[in-house]
């Protein structure tokens, strides 16, 4: 079974807001950079088919390595609410609220979602992204 995320891109000023899911066993909310033609550290990483892995990482902790991206390393889904908490990763939550008041779109409870999600995944499994642009 493969992890499914489908989103839709905000705007180049904006971000991208997806929709997460592993089968029936989970379902939750993400945020990501813009599309920026997969420009490292300002855009979200391009539509695919990727190999995954749990990992643990010294600076986000448990979290989940997304391997072999074109042109980008280090991509993870890891814990964050904010646009701003990320570089080019994957930010999942329970759902969609502007938290800030800044007018983006931010995901709430990233810590519980990110530790649900770990708790079903296998150790590598798949993820698929379809963009919607």
């Amino acid at each position: 079974m493969k992890l499914q995320l489908k989103t839709i891109d905000t705007g180049a000023e904006g971000n991208t807001l997806g929709h997460m899911k592993y089968g029936g066993k989970f379902s939750c909310f993400t945020v990501e950079l813009p599309w920026l033609d997969n420009k490292p550290f300002i855009s979200c990483i391009p539509a695919g088919l990727y190999e995954c892995e749990k990992h643990l990482s010294p600076k986000f902790g448990h979290c989940i390595l997304v391997k072999n991206v074109a042109g980008r390393e280090n991509i993870l889904i890891h814990i964050g609410n904010y646009k701003r908490n990320t570089k080019g990763c994957i930010l999942p939550g329970r759902s969609f609220v502007d938290m800030d008041n800044d007018g983006l779109i931010d995901v709430t409870s990233s810590g519980d979602t990110m530790a649900k999600l770990r708790s079903v995944l296998p150790e590598k499994f798949q993820l698929e992204i379809r963009r919607t642009i």
